[in-house]
């Protein structure tokens, strides 16, 4: 496609990696399930980055149309990309790197990727003409069409409609000349994000009709024959069958149209085609893909070139560029399919592997591959495959499906002048390639008798003369050459023919036996192998068959013709190739087999130990066998030379043990031999042992106990479990460095024990020696701790104490003896009964003491313990010292002095109790002094009490005399003046002493203002009473309690507004129609100026009405030019009244003024 689009609105798609889009399962909607075909390889690669069939992201807040790449990574968030790429199976960088560097990749609304590809350019849509014109690139005067020769040759017109590429096939690619129907059940990506819906017409270009004529037919023809070539190497049948339903279609659709509103719909008719990426063939909403021609032109190569393309990108396909050409366009007369292939003589699939390659790692092949399988190979690869597979012919279809794919042919019997021919698809063939024609091997040049290859792409005809009479064989192979960079992707349709020949298979030896099969086991060490006949006997019936190892390791044996199994006995260790041969009259045939590593039976190692029972009756012989692989299995036998000692004994876990009588066995050399259940294992035996007289063995049961209470450690033991043939005749006890011997019989020694780790070790002793020392440690705790509390009670000066010893462990009551001090001097000492002790003390001194006792347990199970408590021992406080109280009349409080006592009884004063009549009020200890109110209490005097308290009680009382004086009483006299709405408040207020406070002015209940008093007077001034008769009162609030409040009779006064007068002067005492005659009028308030005196006035002369605005009290009115309609006839006659009105406001009345004025004409 061409490397540059421009339109009004580029819509371009980019993709990032690799594109797969797996389906895992594949339904054929023409012809019969395919027994040839290949299904897509597991192993090929998966295509990345698909549009599947799940519904994308939401990014209409963001994309309002199709949305080329850079345009889109500058709209879409960090969240939207990582939406987009997941939808289409990418990484985030992936897409990233694509929308930044590809222009033609687009990001619906929906988040779906699709490739715009441009128009082919304006020569080549030219020289087809346009579907404007009427006409199709093709002759409309031409009685022929162009020669129909492609895949198959030789399709009439009337099957244009009917064409297979591969019928059966595991998946469909239908090409749509005449139109589809876009809706919500299918197509519906193309309904939201191009707004194309309803029906879409079919290639017409001549514009004539939805009947195909036979010229039309004929391009038809050509297109599929292309796009079948393209396809040629995989598992899919190109049709132009229309599915019975395109809902339960499970194909690849590719609609070609020629339609103005579908190309100004997708692209602005700016493209030749378009069609979404990766796309599941299982699902409807991303078909179908699009070649649009009126971009592309008529001509059936660029239709072709186009629609191969845009599947191309169905299946996961990206483009093909150079350097900053995004669509490479080849060189010579080729480009790659997924490039700018508009006009090329030959175009392929590609990978990239040219300088500067946009797409190196983009393999066509193996993408397309992955989704669609492999076409199944037709002819052997080699003369060899050839020569035995029993087939000859002289004529045949086939074609190269894989890279350097060879085919050979086996021509039968030829003689004299043969002809070869080989033809490949006339039009827009991908194969090019070279033939052989040998009767040996081919790279042996004298046994080649024709190779020929055509200069570039070109059929073969050609004839070898005067062959002498032998059989031959016809090998077609790839050869790409020239215009090339390799051969990747020259692929392609060919038939071939011979004369000449007679197509009769030669006769050959079989083939190899087949279900060749080998099984060892390992205990027998036999191997069978096992097979099938062979799938092609040579010509002749198999006789028998030939096993063997090709090495010489084991015999070569023969079988007859029903032999399917042979076993082989006593396999060698070791690399073994074995194999099987079928035979014939011809000789042995191709030889099936594997290579096989029989391993080596496992070395073994025996060893034998001996036991002595009790008392030395017996010995018990203990046989263990050491295998270097599993775990040995069989018997053991033992003997001492001459005779076996015991039946032999199975091993059990690679272990095996004989009893037997100690007499029959002392200094006896015995022998153990092991003998293999099987052939795994290899036999073996122990070196001969003796048995003799020993030292005993190791005292048994070894032990220790601790006795806690007298701390001694008691050690047991039981006798040896043998005494090695001679009895015991004492013990030996070691412990803290001493040896103690006790007797034979004994079986425990009792030691004193410290603290820490008491070890003992114990010997038994006979005529032979001693025995191993048997050991033991016993941890010898530190007593244990006892815990001891006391609790003290005072009662005065006697003290009683009450002492508990307890286990620091689990609270057990320990008796001892317990002594009580204070300080360092001894008080009292008693013992403990259950635990407990009370001691009692008399006469203590005050204050507080503190007491410990110690306590030592009668058993050396505890360990001692002391405790400790304090006892406080007190009496009440003395009595409050230097006790005055003195009145303060401005707060009415008494203030009550004293000094602390001279004694707080042995226990600190916890406060004091003040009392002044029948006031009482409690205070902290810390203090001296308190403050009482006493303005309840009468004039006169009065007694003050205090009394200290501590734990034990109160103290006696210390008294004093409070002298309490009366309160003043203050008069209060009022005075208001009054000049129209405001007023003044005088308050008088008279008292010895000279009354201080404030008085509270009030009008009715409302409060007016607060003013302080000062010399006895307080003045409240009122800016604007409510209108209307008003009462006074004046209320005193004293500063302090020296003083009673005291309120004011209430006095009367009126509120009213203020009179005013006003003054009018005209310009002339008599004035005349026609004028405008000039009125000022003055306004006068007692008392009052400035704003006060401004509002609204009217004036009128006779039926003439003006209004003006007083300020500062004067208004200058200039009356409208008088009309002699505004007047009466008897105003004209005498006099007209000129009225003056002034409205008022808050504070001044409403004033009118009437004068007569003279008017005349």
């Amino acid at each position: 496609m061409h490397s540059l689009f421009h339109s009004r609105r580029r819509r371009a798609l980019r993709l990032g990696a690799t594109f797969a889009l797996g389906s895992a399962l594949v339904l054929s909607t023409l012809g019969a399930t395919p027994s040839a075909q290949a299904a897509p390889s597991p192993s090929t690669p998966a295509v990345q980055g698909g549009t599947g069939g799940d519904e994308g992201p939401d990014l209409s807040d963001l994309l309002a149309e199709p949305t080329p790449g850079p345009e889109a990574l500058d709209l879409l968030d960090r969240p939207s990309l990582r939406d987009v790429a997941e939808h289409n199976d990418l990484s985030v960088a992936e897409l990233r790197h694509d929308l930044a560097t590809h222009d033609t990749l687009q990001v619906t609304p929906q988040g779906d990727l699709l490739f715009v590809d441009p128009a082919a350019p304006a020569h080549l849509r030219d020289a087809s003409t346009s579907p404007d014109d009427h006409d199709h690139g093709i002759d409309g005067d031409q009685d022929q069409g162009p020669e129909v020769a492609a895949i198959p040759r030789n399709i009439d017109v009337k099957d244009a409609f009917n064409l297979n590429s591969l019928p059966g096939a595991s998946r469909t690619i239908y090409l749509d000349f005449d139109g589809v129907e876009i809706s919500s059940s299918y197509g519906s990506a193309w309904q939201q994000s191009h707004g194309l819906s309803g029906s879409v017409p079919g290639w017409d270009p001549k514009n004539n009709g939805a009947a195909f004529n036979d010229d039309e037919k004929r391009a038809v023809i050509e297109v599929w024959q292309r796009v079948a070539e393209d396809f040629h190497p995989f598992n899919v049948n190109v049709t132009t069958i229309a599915p019975a339903d395109l809902l339960t279609f499970r194909g690849y659709h590719a609609v070609i149209t020629g339609d103005r509103a579908a190309h100004k719909a997708l692209c602005d008719e700016g493209c030749g085609g378009i069609a979404y990426v990766g796309i599941d063939p299982y699902w409807h909403q991303h078909k179908p893909a699009w070649t649009l021609t009126r971009g592309t032109g008529n001509s059936a190569d660029d239709m072709a070139e186009a629609t191969s393309h845009e599947i191309g990108h169905n299946l996961g396909l990206r483009h093909h560029g150079k350097g900053s050409t995004e669509y490479y366009a080849g060189h010579s007369g080729w480009a790659p399919i997924m490039g700018n292939s508009y006009g090329k003589d030959h175009t392929r699939w590609a990978n990239g592997a040219w300088p500067d390659a946009t797409r190196p790692t983009q393999d066509d092949l193996a993408i397309i591959r992955g989704r669609l399988g492999s076409r199944a190979d037709g002819g052997p690869d080699n003369w060899q495959d050839a020569k035995i597979s029993r087939t000859a012919a002289t004529s045949g279809e086939d074609g190269h499906h894989q890279a350097q794919d060879i085919d050979a042919f086996q021509l039968g019997t030829c003689q004299g002048d043969v002809k070869v021919r080989v033809n490949i698809a006339p039009k827009g063939s991908n194969n090019d390639i070279r033939i052989r024609v040998n009767n040996a091997i081919p790279d042996d040049a004298k046994n080649v008798v024709l190779e020929h290859a055509p200069t570039n792409r070109e059929d073969i005809d050609t004839t070898v003369k005067g062959l002498p009479r032998d059989t031959y064989y016809l090998t077609i192979m790839i050869d790409a050459r020239g215009e090339y960079q390799n051969d990747y992707g020259v692929l392609g349709y060919y038939d071939w023919s011979v004369t000449g020949c007679d197509g009769v298979p030669v006769k050959t030896p079989p083939l190899q036996p087949t279900a060749f099969t080998h099984s060892f086991d390992p205990a027998t060490r036999n191997l069978t192998v096992t097979w099938q006949p062979p799938a092609e006997n040579g010509g002749h019936p198999v006789t028998g068959y030939t096993v063997g190892e090709q090495l010489g390791k084991m015999p070569t044996i023969r079988l007859d013709a029903s032999a399917r199994r042979h076993t082989f006995t006593d396999v060698p260790a070791g690399d073994l190739q074995v194999y099987v041969n079928a035979n014939n009259a011809l000789g042995d045939g191709h030889v099936a087999g594997t290579t096989f590593r029989s391993p080596a039976p496992a070395t073994t190692t025996t060893a034998l130990t001996a036991t002595y029972g009790d008392a030395a009756k017996t010995v018990s012989l203990r046989t263990r066998v050491t295998s270097s692989t599993t775990t040995a299995e069989g018997t053991v036998r033992v003997t001492d030379g001459a005779r076996e000692l015991a039946a032999p004994v199975a091993l059990v876990r690679g272990e095996a043990t004989v009893t037997v009588p100690y007499e029959d066995v002392v200094g006896t050399e015995l022998t153990a031999e092991y003998v293999p259940a099987d052939k795994r294992w290899n036999p073996s035996r122990t070196a001969t042992a003796t048995t003799t007289r020993t030292a005993p063995s190791t005292v048994r049961d070894l032990a220790l106990s601790l006795d806690q209470d007298t701390r001694e450690v008691t050690t047991t033991w039981r006798a040896p479990e043998h005494h090695g043939g001679s009895a015991v005749t004492a013990y030996r006890v070691t412990a803290g460095g001493a040896t103690h011997t006790v007797a034979a019989s004994a079986t425990s020694h009792t030691l004193p024990a410290g603290t820490g780790t008491f070890g003992v070790q114990v010997q038994a002793v006979n005529a032979q020696g001693t025995s191993t020392p048997a050991r033991a440690e016993l941890e010898v705790p530190a007593p244990t701790a006892s815990r001891t509390t006391m609790t003290a009670a005072t009662r005065g000066r006697t003290v009683t104490l009450q002492v508990t010893t307890r286990s620091s462990t689990d609270d057990t009551l320990v008796d001892g003896q317990v002594t009580v001090r204070r300080g360092n001097t001894p008080l009292a000492s008693a013992t403990t009964t259950r635990g407990v002790a009370q001691i009692t003390l008399t006469d203590q001194p005050l204050g507080r003491q503190t007491y410990v006792a110690v306590v030592v347990p009668t058993s050396k199970r505890w360990s001692q313990s002391s405790a400790e408590a304090s006892a406080d021992v007190m009496v009440e406080p003395g009595a409050p010292r230097a006790l005055t109280a003195d009145f303060e009349p401005r707060d009415r409080s008494a203030r009550v002095v004293w000094e602390a006592p001279a004694s707080d009884g042995g226990t600190p004063v916890t406060g004091y109790k003040v009392s002044v009549g029948e006031l009482t009020e409690e205070v902290a200890a810390d203090a001296t002094e308190a403050v009482l109110d006493v303005a309840d209490l009468a004039p006169g005097e009065h007694e003050v009490s205090v009394v200290a308290l501590n734990a034990v009680g109160t103290s006696g009382a210390a008294t004093a005399t409070l002298v309490v004086a009366p309160v003043a009483e203050a008069g209060l006299a009022l005075t208001v003046t009054t000049l129209g709405r405001a007023a003044t408040l005088t308050a008088e207020v008279a008292g010895d002493p000279a009354p201080e406070g404030s008085v509270e002015f009030r009008d009715g209940a409302t409060v007016l203002g607060t003013v302080a008093v000062t010399d006895g007077v307080a003045t409240l001034q009122v800016d604007r009473a409510p209108l209307g008769r008003r009462s006074y009162t004046a209320a005193f609030v004293p500063a302090d309690r020296r003083w009673d409040p005291a309120t004011s009779e209430a006095v009367s006064a009126t509120s009213a507004k203020l009179a005013a007068s006003l003054k009018v002067a005209v310009t002339a005492k008599t004035v005349r129609l026609g004028k405008r005659p000039t009125v000022t009028a003055t306004l006068t308030v007692r008392g009052l100026t400035g704003a006060a005196t401004n509002g609204p006035v009217t004036v009128k002369l006779g039926k003439k009405t003006v209004q003006a605005r007083l300020v500062d009290g004067r208004a200058v009115v200039r009356l409208p030019k008088l009309k002699q309609a505004f007047f009466t006839a008897k105003q004209l006659r005498t006099k007209a009244p000129l009225v003056v009105t002034y409205q008022g406001n808050d504070d001044v009345a409403r004033v009118v003024l009437t004068r007569k004025v003279k008017v005349t004409r």
